[in-house]
């Protein structure tokens, strides 16, 4: 029952990431002028999708636009309104913002001329339970609407996402990596050789219970967006990852870590709760990693060298 479970567990996250790079954005701003009619569009509107493991879904728009106020009470131009929610239903919402906001049902918060759309916003959610999962549009981040120095080809903004115990994160768009709560998130699609590639996302995350027990009430997620302090990859080191290889999967007997090209380099195995299980420093160009003694499951090879890292899910079952 367990096997299955992680099994299915897997199954999950391939649908999340499907669903994430499919998502029609430009419909999901039009129905935000449709939904609340504000007097204006914001110039730099930012939608994420929240869908809980009932299957309830809901959507909040974060924004920016030099009109706007950061007084409160909220501005009503950009339909900054207090909505009057089911409470019978799911759904998500701002609260106790960096404007003096209470907690009520915020639905959309844009930010002002202060220089920074939202400063560590939390969003709480209503009769939503875990695994919940989000979406969002990254190319957004790249916007010259935002206000922030242009860095092209990097992007003007990043997202940091915060969330509290006991949940645990676990992603993948083109990066596999498992975070808790102790760690925040980073938001963008542009590779950064400062930051541990674990804790990296692109466009969705899925937050699910850290002792694994399903249907626990969802907790806090903060969410800030800041000017982007990366530095681009170059290409030399993209091509040392893209040349790293770990197979088979799912793995059975042993794994094979091929690195080719990709130097010394170490790994780290996790399991789903986040408990190191095996680690090995110092190893050249490939290596055949012993499964002996790891029972059936899902876990997570972190390979990594000075210059670079890369993350891996990998079934086991022997």
């Amino acid at each position: 029952m367990k096997q299955k479970s992680l099994f299915c567990f897997a199954f999950m996250l391939v649908v999340k990431i499907s669903i994430a790079q499919t998502i029609d954005w430009d419909a999901v701003r039009q129905r935000y002028s449709e939904k609340y009619q504000p007097q204006k569009v914001p110039a730099w509107l930012f939608p994420m999708i929240f869908k809980e493991g009932n299957g309830g879904r809901d959507t909040l728009y974060l924004g920016y636009d030099t009109l706007a106020s950061v007084a409160y009470p909220v501005d009503g131009m950009f339909a900054e309104t207090m909505e009057v929610a089911d409470s019978s239903k799911f759904f998500a919402y701002f609260t106790d913002c960096c404007f003096g906001i209470p907690d009520t049902i915020l639905k959309v918060m844009i930010g002002g001329s202060d220089g920074l759309p939202i400063i560590n916003c939390p969003i709480l959610f209503h009769n939503g339970f875990l695994p919940v999962s989000i979406y969002w549009d990254v190319s957004a981040l790249h916007s010259d609407s935002l206000p922030y120095p242009d860095q092209d080809p990097a992007p003007r903004a990043e997202g940091r996402m915060f969330f509290d115990y006991p949940m645990t994160a676990w992603f993948d768009s083109t990066h596999m990596g498992y975070c808790t709560f102790a760690v925040p998130i980073l938001i963008t699609d542009s590779l950064k050789n400062n930051f541990n590639a674990s804790c990296h996302t692109e466009d969705s995350i899925m937050f699910f219970d850290e002792l694994g027990y399903p249907n626990e009430p969802i907790g806090e997620v903060g969410l800030e967006v800041i000017p982007w302090v990366g530095e681009i990859v170059g290409i030399e080191d993209i091509s040392k990852i893209n040349a790293l290889q770990i197979f088979p999967n799912p793995a059975n007997d042993y794994i094979s870590i091929q690195g080719n090209s990709f130097e010394i380099f170490s790994f780290e195995i996790y399991d789903i709760l986040g408990t190191l299980k095996k680690i090995d420093k110092s190893i050249y160009s490939s290596t055949n990693v012993s499964l002996k003694g790891f029972t059936d499951g899902v876990y997570l090879f972190h390979v990594y060298s000075e210059l670079s890292s890369i993350n891996k899910m990998i079934i086991i079952h022997h």
